[in-house]
């Protein structure tokens, strides 16, 4: 979780949730055989628009070394997003790898608090 996640209370942090949520949800598609990138985009758009305290400023489909935009998805991809939510811009983003031996998603870290 971001340090930008201290500005959030309650309610938003729940609706700031629809980000990764779109993120896996792009994801499945992704590994599904999804490699229209305007497919992806209004995924993740329809999505977000769900929660009304978030507000979309970006959803991008675009080569992970050079960063344009795609139209097909092929090789190493970023999908990334923005949006305000409260006081808050919280972004996120996923890298995916797509080749001749399938489809690999890197949705970041995921930590679980120890039980001590």
């Amino acid at each position: 979780m971001s340090s930008r996640n201290a500005y959030l209370d309650a309610d938003e942090r729940r609706a700031a949730s629809v980000l990764s949520r779109s993120l896996q949800e792009a994801a499945r598609a992704i590994t599904d055989g999804e490699r229209a990138s305007d497919a992806v985009h209004r995924l993740i758009a329809g999505l977000v628009a769900t929660e009304p305290k978030v507000q979309l400023e970006y959803a991008e489909v675009v080569d992970a070394a050079a960063l344009e935009p795609l139209t097909e998805m092929d090789g190493d991809v970023l999908v990334a997003v923005a949006a305000q939510v409260g006081r808050a811009r919280l972004i996120d983003n996923m890298s995916v790898s797509i080749g001749s031996s399938g489809v690999d998603v890197d949705l970041g870290v995921v930590a679980q608090e120890s039980e001590a």
